[in-house]
């Protein structure tokens, strides 16, 4: 059984070869540490910040150690492909609907307003719950 992947191994830049993937991808699984260059003193290191900000996927940051799932973490800065990245998480993992989350808004206000972001979110009522995403996003 298991789970079908593929791995790429592609020359040219890094982050330009994984946006392209991204745009294809259902989901990224990222090592926060992940360079490809020996200097990089902090974690997230770069590549993997503009990682982020650039994909047109969800991406799973993970960690060194692995014990489960406490909460989810989406980082949201009203754009589309944010919402959509949020919204293609949420139909990968059905199971994780009792989880709680965390919604970390960065530079919102430049592409909507707080209330745009919780009326977004509110569409995923049947997944996760209207109450539990619009308390935690109020208490950003």
């Amino acid at each position: 059984m298991g789970i079908q992947c593929a791995v790429q191994v592609d020359g040219g830049d890094p982050l330009m070869e994984i946006l392209l993937e991204s745009r294809y991808a259902d989901l990224i699984l990222l090592d926060p540490a992940t360079a490809f260059s020996a200097i990089h003193v902090t974690i997230p290191t770069g590549l993997v910040e503009e990682t982020l900000f650039a994909t047109e996927c969800p991406i799973v940051l993970m960690p060194a150690n692995f014990t489960g799932i406490e909460q989810l973490v989406f980082a949201y800065d009203g754009r589309a492909d944010s919402m959509y990245a949020i919204k293609q998480f949420t139909y990968l993992f059905p199971e994780l609907r009792d989880t709680r989350i965390v919604v970390v808004s960065i530079n919102a206000g430049k592409y909507s307003s707080f209330l745009t972001l919780v009326c977004l979110l509110s569409i995923f009522k049947q997944s996760y719950g209207q109450e539990r995403i619009i308390d935690n996003c109020a208490a950003q």
